[in-house]
């Protein structure tokens, strides 16, 4: 039921947007509950599966097919915050590389087979589960009822829309007819799949599930000729082993949907769905437009300039695969770690918040810093600072085209890594910051015009790689010197460095208060959150906002006057507009030769570059 651009008019489409961007900063904030160090990558797991097995339609009446919505068996296996992600990452992939389902429909597509699927399954799992024995094959046949009754209404959701904002003029009646009739068919199918993967969990993961608790096969115990329940086992299993089963059952997972989108989905039926033949037969379908990615190289779930068709619809759902998993991990093993920092840093908070007034230079040091005494740590900061910026400077005067140059630049910044003494991990942890970029580079060669070119089948633009290949190095080289910078600089000190290299004064006066006013609000924020959470107050849902919005109010006014606070106190100890130098960062020739070093090799790389 992916719905196309056309059959819905914009104002319409536009709020399912706004719907749909509010249920996922609500599921963002309730995943983090329900996720931890092993339910993370199941859903990144489960995201990929649901990716693989809508490519695998099936038919359910003369000239129709059908295909899993996924809501359902996402929220019984995940939970229906984390559901509701898994469905709207598999959708933004299928909208933007695949061509399915409509980019401005991307808004009605969420809403409709993510929250309303996931709603009415989740709730009705629940209320079954609750009233049946706590068995699995209660919870398989709950399972069961669920993702039958989720299809169909997700079908009465988008006639709503429909109703609402149709583009053609049909008869509601006969538009809710048809819709309900074949996916109530359809629905039979998610019925049989879901219920199919809920009880395969649970014979060999039944912890995994999130929506049953407390479902495992107990152990029979003969005893005079009968055979008797076990006592419950009372030792926890050993981390490690559950570390390892945890891991295995991912791999076979992964493998399973890879051979899913890459082998079965060759044999699925090549029939319309449900609302493409709705679409068809009741007119829905005369304003439709040509989708936004219909040139995508991926489009239609095939390799362009492919000719073999099985090859060509295997490796596009091996990639389709890939590419969720990846996004769908990465998106939950943040949510999780948010989660885990969050309550970590509270924890931390309660412990030291006596003291945090007290708290010297060291503990207020920038996240970045790492404390050393490397000859690149007794720098004096304007060196460092001019050095830096030199660097970049010329690394973004290298021509594109020397690759090697770019090899050679990243040889000299790991060689100052190693003379300060960073861990390679240290310093890949904080290019996350890049991340943005690289994404922004790995869709260039896919929407930038220009000579195609084809890498490992796939029709991509020259253009586009040169690009991204640009955009990937320099951008790279220049965060990792950043993060070097400070990692072997102090806060205060770089402040004072800029003082020293003659920015203007009152932009090093703005920079310092921001810095210092930042810690303010985020001191206050944090005695706030600590108050709230002893009080037992924990933010669930859109009746905290009220309260969330009342703490923000008064976070701006215990800010403020704490903020004035400060103020009167630096006044009283005779500020008058500059902050006085306490340290005179002065530097030696040889402290300027040293750190004149980096930039002047790239230099010299850079004049390699444009010459050769």
């Amino acid at each position: 039921m992916h719905v196309p651009d056309g059959f819905i008019d914009a104002p319409v489409s536009v709020a399912a947007g706004v719907v749909a961007a509010g249920a996922v900063a609500v599921s963002l904030r309730g995943a983090r509950r329900e996720l931890d160090e092993r339910t993370a990558p199941l859903a990144g797991l489960v995201a990929a599966f649901i990716f693989a097995v809508q490519m695998l339609n099936f038919p359910v009446a003369a000239g129709t097919s059908g295909h899993l919505m996924g809501g359902a068996l996402a929220a019984i296996l995940v939970g229906p915050c984390t559901g509701v992600l898994c469905v709207a990452v598999v959708l933004l992939m299928q909208g933007i590389f695949f061509a399915d389902g409509g980019l401005t429909a991307l808004g009605v597509n969420v809403t409709v087979m993510g929250v309303v699927t996931v709603l009415v399954a989740y709730g009705l799992f629940r209320l079954l589960t609750g009233v049946l024995p706590s068995t699995r094959r209660s919870a398989t046949v709950s399972a069961f009822v669920a993702a039958l009754v989720s299809v169909p209404a997700a079908a009465a959701a988008f006639t709503l829309l429909y109703w609402i904002g149709g583009t053609t003029d049909i008869p509601i009646g006969k538009v809710f007819t048809a819709m309900v009739g074949v996916h109530t068919l359809i629905g039979i199918g998610e019925a049989v799949i879901t219920a199919l993967t809920v009880g395969a969990v649970l014979a060999v993961r039944p912890d995994l599930v999130h929506g049953v608790s407390g479902i495992a096969a107990p152990l029979k115990l003969r005893i005079d000729g009968e055979l008797v329940d076990a006592p419950a086992a009372t030792r926890d299993p050993e981390p490690a082993a559950a570390a390892r089963s945890t891991r295995g059952f991912w791999i076979t997972g992964l493998v399973s949907a890879f051979l899913l989108a890459g082998v079965v989905s060759f044999y699925a039926s090549a029939d319309p769905d449900g609302l493409e033949r709705v679409a068809a037969d009741q007119g829905i379908d005369e304003k439709a437009e040509e989708h936004g990615a219909a040139d995508s190289p991926l489009a239609d779930y095939g390799v362009g300039d492919i000719a073999n068709a099985r090859l060509s619809g295997g490796l596009a759902g091996v990639i389709g695969v890939s590419a969720t998993v990846v996004v769908g991990t990465g998106v939950f093993w943040v949510v999780r770690r948010r989660h885990e920092d969050d309550h970590g840093t509270t924890s931390r908070d309660s412990n030291s918040d006596s003291n945090s007034d007290s708290g010297s230079d060291h503990d207020r040091d920038h996240k970045l810093y790492r404390h050393g005494h490397s000859p690149v740590h007794d720098l004096p900061p304007h060196c460092k600072l001019a050095a830096v910026f030199c660097f970049v400077l010329v690394v973004v005067c290298t021509p594109r085209e020397a690759m090697w140059a770019f090899g050679l630049y990243a040889a000299l910044l790991a060689a100052v890594a190693a003379v300060a003494r960073v861990p390679a991990g240290f310093l890949l942890k904080r290019l996350v910051v890049e991340v943005p970029f690289v994404a922004f580079a790995l869709l260039m060669p896919f929407v930038v015009p220009g000579e195609q070119t084809n890498v490992l089948g796939v029709s991509v633009s020259v253009p586009g790689l040169w690009g991204a290949w640009n955009v990937l190095a320099k951008a790279t080289l220049g965060v990792a010197a950043s993060v070097l910078l400070a990692s072997t600089t102090e806060l205060r000190a770089v402040l004072l460095g800029l003082q020293r290299l003659k920015l203007p004064p009152l932009l090093v006066q703005i920079a310092s208060f921001m810095i210092r006013y930042g810690d303010v609000v985020t001191d206050e924020m944090r005695r706030m959150s600590i108050a709230r959470r002893s009080r037992g107050f924990e933010a669930r849902g859109v009746r905290q906002w009220r309260v969330l919005a009342t703490s923000a109010g008064a976070l701006f006014i215990r800010s403020y006057e704490r903020g004035e606070r400060v103020h009167l106190a630096m006044v009283s100890r005779g500020y008058a507009g500059a902050m006085p130098v306490i340290d005179e960062a002065t530097a030696t020739r040889t402290q300027w030769a040293y750190a004149a070093a980096l930039p002047a090799l790239a230099l010299a790389v850079c004049l390699l570059g444009w010459t050769l």
